[in-house]
């Protein structure tokens, strides 16, 4: 049988974003592996800088974001739903 890399990656991809999966410890190494790459990323030249000032701006406003639409109501309330949690 040839191999088919699709029959192996894609499960396994989907695997890794899926909600609410029990992950084996070798499954959570892509993951970091992930992580680390993107750390490397600054030192790669213009291209890597920018994606990582790009990604880096992203995270600070989606953290806002989440301040201000989530934590500052639920603080106020008393009270976080599902929702304000996903």
């Amino acid at each position: 049988e040839v191999f088919n890399s699709r029959k192996m990656i894609l499960p396994l991809a989907f695997r890794l974003v899926e909600p609410g999966a029990n992950m084996h410890p070798l499954e959570i190494i892509p993951v970091y592996a992930f992580a680390f790459w993107f750390a490397m990323l600054g030192g790669g030249g213009d291209w890597g800088k920018t994606i990582v000032k790009l990604a880096t701006t992203n995270a600070v406003l989606q953290l806002a974001l989440f301040v201000v639409v989530v934590q500052i109501p639920s603080y106020i309330t008393g009270h976080m739903s599902y929702v304000d949690i996903a």
